[in-house]
């Protein structure tokens, strides 16, 4: 997605939780980071992640 997760990602996936229309999920893991999980960890910084994604740093 190119991009870093932004508080309001976070805010609006919680949104959704606590809404009607999530009233049948149950068990299940909700991952907001942008794919950075695909990248090899939720755990790298700004310049490692632009890094793998061929991104200039500024």
């Amino acid at each position: 997605m190119r991009e870093l997760v932004e508080p309001t990602d976070i805010a609006q996936a919680v949104s959704w939780l606590l809404s009607p229309a999530s009233r049948r999920v149950t068990g299940a893991d909700l991952i907001v980071d942008g794919g950075t999980h695909l990248l090899g960890g939720a755990t790298v910084t700004r310049r490692q992640y632009r890094a793998r994604l061929g991104l200039s740093e500024y």
